[in-house]
């Protein structure tokens, strides 16, 4: 399993790209990369979770959330979701923990859709013409 973290929209949308088999310990390498990019980032911080090339999840709803995570959630806006919509247990976990969190989660088939949400949502964003975003890239594991 790896991630990899970018800006998609600087300094406020974030896309994380994960694939393979998602443990917990790449959820928390994750969440550090995220927390420095949080951290340098202007509020409200948006972030894409894209969840297309993950095949499983190893760890439980109740481990995930007992875990501390290193960054403020009140400097998050939404977090939206992209991948099968068909993924009954995908969309169970992140309900779960969003709920758990106070987060505000969307799930969408394709970045470009959860993209329009975001703008439709924040119109303190630029236009987020896909072909045009230019990401910094944070790759972990």
């Amino acid at each position: 399993m790896s991630f990899r973290l970018t800006w998609e929209v600087d300094k406020r949308v974030i896309l994380c790209k994960y694939s393979g088999d998602l443990t917990l310990d790449v959820v928390n390498g994750a969440a550090r990369e995220a927390a420095l990019m949080i951290e340098g980032g202007e509020s409200p911080i948006h972030m894409v979770m894209d969840m297309q090339d993950t095949t499983s999840i190893r760890y439980t709803v109740q481990e995930s959330a007992s875990r501390h995570l290193p960054f403020d959630v009140n400097s998050l806006g939404w977090v939206v979701y992209v991948g099968s919509k068909d993924n009954a247990f995908f969309r169970f976990m992140a309900s779960a923990l969003a709920q758990y969190r106070g987060l505000r989660v969307r799930w969408f088939e394709s970045k470009l859709e959860a993209l329009k949400f975001l703008k439709e949502m924040d119109s303190s964003l630029p236009d987020l013409d896909e072909a045009a975003l230019t990401p910094q890239h944070f790759d972990g594991l």
